[in-house]
């Protein structure tokens, strides 16, 4: 008779383990479907004013080995133009070589 009543209450738990489980999955459906419905605007960057007060600051210590293969490199005008005036132009005010 322990043992049938033992019985009795493991498939009860079962039951409500298989309940929750289904109550969980529907709300991770739900959720899923309220979350990528929304319509967001998209991120667009604005252009960063230069303050001589911060430091905006380069690593070219690949520089020397770039310029072994003698590349060209262009401005946001797309016109020719040296690569240390470049950043100098973009607001860079200290380098790491």
């Amino acid at each position: 008779m322990i043992i049938k009543t033992w019985e009795m209450k493991a498939k009860g738990f079962d039951f409500k383990i298989k309940k929750l489980k289904t109550h969980l999955l529907n709300l991770l459906f739900l959720s899923t479907i309220i979350g990528c419905d929304k319509k967001e605007e998209p991120i667009v960057a604005e252009p960063v004013t230069t303050n001589s007060e911060l430091i905006s600051a380069v690593d070219i210590s690949s520089y020397p080995e770039i310029l072994k293969t003698t590349p060209t490199f262009y401005n946001l005008d797309n016109q020719e133009d040296n690569f240390l005036n470049i950043l100098k132009n973009n607001g860079v005010n200290t380098i790491r070589l």
